[in-house]
């Protein structure tokens, strides 16, 4: 019952001189009992048909054995609290002043969230693959990779972050379309809520304990990193280099001329550094501890120390 229709019954009363009326609060008081009973009965009645103990075993991804506890008293009752206070909102929507596009910002918060962690689980992933060997989800002795290529540590972990993430992003064409209302929250909308909501909350707590596992356990391989940096024989530092140089010849000489050595260093499969000492436009003006100076990776990691240990802490 929307406030057209609220709107159009009052005319009626009207109409035949009758002082009633009917107002918004009477739909939300209607539904309020129905709301009370359901949580009572699963609060208090379905407990009792529930086992206390899981009647499997559960093991993460590195075989140790997980022990599923029952939330804490105070903990139990915070969620019940917190589960009657988003369905009396829901109720109260209009009541209170709640505007569509609340429930789109809480689908897109949930979106944002999937979608980062979806973004390291790819790097993940794509780190693992056996030519890269840079990163790889957690490894023991007796874990399958590939049932055909024994060699194989699939990336079984970092796939699920990116699934989850992918699933993820309906939620927000399903957000979008629920702030799509005539003059009221109608049904349409609340009926997509519902569901949307709830779809985006299991997939970003699904993200999220998927991604905890990946960090917990992930393996970082430093001479593989080192050993990618080093294929193109130190190409890869042309830009650094052009940068350096054009302080003495300007940009776009010194463009052209890193251009022009690069090149050579492909056509003729030879180390870039090697190419650049034999060059007296580049020797002149750059030694050979320069060039260390300018092709070492470790002077190109910004600041990304000062974020890690900002968000992770120093002591990891």
């Amino acid at each position: 019952m929307g406030a057209s229709t609220i709107a159009q019954m009052n005319g009626y009363l009207e109409s035949f001189e009758s002082t009633f009326r009917f107002n918004m609060m009477d739909m939300t008081l209607g539904r309020l009992p129905g709301v009370i009973l359901n949580t009572l009965f699963a609060i208090f009645v379905l407990p009792r048909f529930c086992p206390d103990k899981p009647s499997i075993e559960f093991r993460d991804d590195m075989g140790r054995e997980v022990k599923k506890s029952t939330l804490s008293k105070p903990k139990e009752i915070i969620a019940y609290i917190i589960s009657l206070a988003m369905v009396v909102l829901m109720i109260l929507a209009n009541t209170l002043g709640i505007q569509v596009y609340t429930a789109a910002i809480v689908g897109a918060t949930a979106l944002v969230l999937c979608g980062t962690l979806g973004r390291i689980g790819n790097e993940v992933y794509n780190g693992q693959h056996s030519e890269v060997n840079e990163l790889s989800e957690g490894f023991k002795p007796g874990k399958v990779g590939s049932s055909t290529m024994p060699h194989k540590r699939n990336p079984f972990i970092p796939g699920e972050v990116v699934s989850y993430a992918r699933l993820s992003r309906s939620v927000m064409m399903d957000a979008l379309a629920s702030m799509e209302g005539t003059n009221e929250r109608d049904v349409r909308t609340i009926g997509l809520e519902n569901e949307f909501l709830a779809r985006g909350c299991c997939l970003a707590d699904a993200c999220v304990s998927r991604a905890l596992v990946l960090m917990e356990d992930l393996e970082i391989h430093s001479q593989g990193i080192r050993r990618n940096l080093d294929l193109l024989g130190g190409l890869v530092y042309a830009e650094a280099l052009m940068m350096r140089l054009s302080a003495d010849y300007g940009r776009l000489e010194a463009h052209e001329l890193i251009y022009e050595l690069a090149q050579m260093s492909i056509s003729e499969n030879r180390n870039f550094r090697e190419v650049l000492l034999a060059d007296p436009r580049v020797g002149s003006k750059l030694t050979a501890a320069d060039l260390d100076e300018i092709m070492n990776p470790a002077h190109y990691t910004g600041l990304s120390q000062y974020f890690t240990e900002a968000i992770a802490g120093k002591d990891r």
